[in-house]
């Protein structure tokens, strides 16, 4: 298996960069965010509505959509299971030859 994790700031195009790599040379695109959304999804009834009516990539624009992420995985998930959770998890879901992972932002998740 070939793991490609593409690192940085939010709205930098790295989601955009997997999709491109994944459809150029095959693979499957990854995100260490899934887990997490789909969490956020089916705890918090403004954030379904939200994703229902736009989808993800618009929701995080709407105000407290991405704050909760944020808040859910800094001050309850990583402190609770471990900064490195978020890895553990995805780690679980990979099986392709080639794995892109479209959203490291931290450090740690940089595998």
């Amino acid at each position: 298996m070939k793991l490609v994790v593409f690192h940085g700031f939010a709205r930098v195009g790295k989601d955009t960069a997997a999709d491109i790599c994944a459809s150029t040379f095959g693979g499957k695109k990854y995100a260490l965010a899934s887990k997490l959304k789909e969490l956020a999804y089916r705890c918090n009834p403004y954030i379904k509505y939200i994703v229902d009516m736009y989808g993800w990539e618009e929701a995080k624009q709407f105000e407290g959509v991405r704050e909760f992420l944020i808040e859910m995985s800094e001050k309850a998930i990583k402190p609770t299971f471990g900064r490195d959770f978020w890895c553990h998890m995805l780690e679980k879901q990979l099986n392709d030859a080639i794995c892109w992972v479209s959203d490291a932002r931290f450090e740690e998740e940089a595998l």
